[in-house]
């Protein structure tokens, strides 16, 4: 059980990298923590075997990304991949009120999620609307924006005389596309975002990231640089992959323990016999009296046994360290 931090690429959808790493590592249950767009690049998280049981709960912190505005031109995804619908001439005072206008973003704000996104509404996805022609309300949501500042690049691109470079830290649940369409709106024109980095997503950051090329050192005998190749079973056969347990070996080197993911929310440390009752699948009064939040962990040998919420419920996390613990006990 573990996470793993990929820094995904342009062109590659999240399910793409989902459907990558299980054909290497032979993992069926493997799931991502928060959709990327197939643009966009940068941090995208992974939770392999029972981490993926965690997903639902990891705690809400600031994500951070790094995007380039094209203002002058809309297009119908409201990024680069979309077919424009709109060309304005933008004008020279633009520059000067820029500060400005980005300070109205900042704190919460009310934004509407771009008609091309995951999100479902009325039981399918906006993007299924889109495709479709058809025309469906989209709720609006309320998301914080904790900073928004200008740069002087993007990831290795510098911004011409109508681009506007941004980093952004905001909540959970924050559309940067749409974010990027109301900030041209307020300037006087419309715009789209022709790069769209994340930076840190679920407290952890681009640092501890695997790239695609470092990815085919680890786990493939001979070079290989194209990996939609592999997503296909024909293509699968123009690399050798290494050994199941060689790939898995050379994959813990990048291994983010749920601990660490989890290090915000407070810790229980419980008895011997209150750990052996946890693991057998019991949740004692002696601990829930102990919850100092909403959501707490339980630690055993540094690696949580439980999380616990003050509502009463549990969730078993890890069923091997809970076997390991009763055995101990035995």
């Amino acid at each position: 059980m573990f996470f793993l931090c990929v820094d995904k690429p342009a062109g590659y959808t999240s399910h793409d990298i989902v459907s990558l790493f299980r054909v290497l590592t032979g993992i069926k249950r493997i799931g991502h923590t928060g959709t990327l767009d197939p643009f966009a690049t940068g941090v995208l998280l992974l939770a392999f075997q029972d981490a993926t049981k965690l997903i639902g709960h990891i705690p809400h912190v600031p994500k951070r990304y790094q995007c380039m505005l094209d203002l002058g031109v809309q297009t119908e995804t409201a990024d680069c991949t979309g077919d424009v619908v709109r060309q304005v001439s933008v004008s020279d005072t633009v520059r000067d009120t820029l500060e400005t206008v980005l300070a109205q973003f900042q704190g919460d704000i009310v934004q509407k999620p771009p008609i091309y996104s995951a999100i479902k509404v009325n039981g399918k996805r906006l993007y299924e609307y889109a495709r479709k022609g058809e025309s469906v309300d989209i709720p609006e949501r309320t998301v914080s924006i904790y900073d928004i500042q200008t740069i002087s690049e993007v990831d290795g691109h510098q911004p011409s005389a109508q681009q506007v470079a941004l980093d952004v830290r905001c909540s959970k649940g924050t559309y940067i596309r749409s974010l990027g369409c109301d900030i041209a709106q307020t300037l006087g024109t419309v715009g789209h975002l022709s790069v769209l980095r994340r930076l840190s997503s679920d407290g952890v950051d681009i640092a501890k990231a695997i790239t695609l090329p470092q990815l085919a050192t680890l786990v493939t005998i001979e070079e290989f640089t194209d990996w939609r190749i592999a997503l296909s079973k024909e293509g699968r056969s123009v690399y050798t992959r290494r050994s199941r347990e060689a790939v898995l070996k050379q994959l813990s080197l990048f291994a983010i323990s749920p601990t660490e993911v989890f290090a915000s929310v407070p810790t229980v440390h419980p008895t011997d016999f209150e750990s052996l009752r946890l693991a057998q699948g019991a949740c004692l009064n002696s601990l829930k009296q102990r919850l100092s939040a909403p959501l707490n962990k339980v630690l055993w040998n540094e690696q949580i046994l439980a999380l616990l919420r003050k509502d009463g419920s549990i969730l078993r996390v890890n069923p091997s360290i809970a076997d390991k613990r009763i055995a101990a006990q035995s």
